[in-house]
């Protein structure tokens, strides 16, 4: 009879690891879908400080023609002039911010490689534990 136990005490201790083990794999696929989500945020920001910096650059060229375009007249050069420089540094501070953006070394998954490791010393112990009372 006791042997009979000894089976099912060990059915019911493999059963609660299988759950176990099924409950980390889904917090740990939790995880990873939220790293996902965030380098995507990442990435659409850098795409949208880029492409606001190209057409900040864009403005600064037509602004650089039409400054050329009127040299002679007046105060009109000195205002458009003025816009020039303004696209320029707002184009040059778009690029730099997407570009350390980019450039930043992404963490992608070192959180869930990090959290599936303990979880894998934790169920060692676990499994040192068992054997050592069982024998």
């Amino acid at each position: 009879m006791e042997n009979n136990s000894n089976n099912l005490g060990l059915f019911q201790a493999v059963k609660g690891s299988i759950a176990a083990l099924l409950e980390i794999g889904k917090t740990r696929a939790e995880l990873l879908l939220t790293e996902v989500k965030i380098e995507k945020q990442k990435v659409m920001s850098a795409m949208i400080f880029g492409v606001v910096g190209a057409f900040c650059l864009l403005l600064f060229f037509i602004m650089l023609v039409a400054v050329l375009v009127i040299a002679f007249w007046n105060a009109k050069i000195y205002i458009l002039a003025g816009f020039a420089v303004l696209f320029f540094v707002l184009s040059t501070m778009l690029f730099c911010k997407a570009k350390k953006l980019i450039s930043k070394p992404s963490k992608f998954g070192d959180d869930s490689i990090a959290e599936l490791q303990k979880d894998i010393l934790l169920l060692k112990q676990e499994l040192e534990k068992t054997t050592n009372q069982n024998g």
